[in-house]
């Protein structure tokens, strides 16, 4: 049902997921991370507590590769279950069970990871990885550009509704977390959510000073400011 991206940017101490979907408010049940030092997805057959124990897991200093393992092998529908987790101290690690609904499938990059299923085409992959190499601009630009690379390249077969962003720094609390909940577009929508974002938390933190505040109408695109 689904097409996401879990990516990282050591250099700047960035890590994060995206996600698109043919359903409405995908973020809140697939876009995890718990004390901040890895993100988690869980689509597919979606298990939110299966992602929230392998967030734990990985906080406390296990490999993805070994959270995954411990929390699927207790997990009787893991063959219809997608994972993606990604950190600053691991490569992105996925996994795709075998009752995952076609088309589906993953791919891994160089600091880079895609997962999806009901998709046109696993080409779709392809272009997410394509379209987050090809990314000139920050962590959260890439992840948006390679979710629109997907939706170019036939996204979700069923169409589109949802969409979402979450990227944590080496801090570990959360830099950005962008949903669009509900849209006919929500990819376009979720880069102008970022572009917004951008102009006024992006703006504080290369400055310190936030951009005066403004009423509407205001100089903001579609979607109003922040409050």
């Amino acid at each position: 049902m689904t097409f996401s991206i879990v990516a990282r940017d050591p250099a700047a101490g960035l890590f994060g997921a995206g996600i698109a979907t043919a359903r409405p408010c995908v973020g809140g049940r697939t876009l995890m991370a718990r004390r901040g030092s890895a993100v988690v997805v869980t689509q597919a057959t979606v298990n939110t507590p299966l992602g929230v124990g392998i967030a734990d897991a990985l906080d406390g200093g296990g490999s993805p590769a070994e959270a995954f393992d411990r929390g699927l092998s207790a997990d009787p529908g893991r063959d219809r279950r997608q994972l993606l987790a990604v950190s600053l101290a691991h490569d992105p690690h996925v996994y795709t069970g075998r009752e995952v609904p076609d088309e589906s499938g993953d791919r891994v990059g160089d600091h880079v990871a895609a997962a999806g299923n009901l998709l046109r085409d696993t080409r779709v992959l392809d272009a997410v990885i394509a379209g987050f190499q090809a990314g000139t601009g920050d962590l959260v630009s890439r992840i948006v550009d390679a979710l629109d690379g997907g939706d170019r390249a036939g996204g979700d077969a069923r169409g589109r509704q949802s969409a979402a962003v979450l990227v944590y720094d080496r801090t570990g609390h959360p830099l950005v977390d962008l949903r669009v909940d509900d849209a006919p577009d929500p990819i376009a929508a979720l880069r102008k959510l970022h572009d917004l974002w951008d102009r006024c938390w992006g703006e504080y933190d290369r400055t310190g000073t936030f951009p005066p505040a403004t009423a509407y109408p205001h100089p903001y695109p579609a979607g109003g400011g922040p409050g």
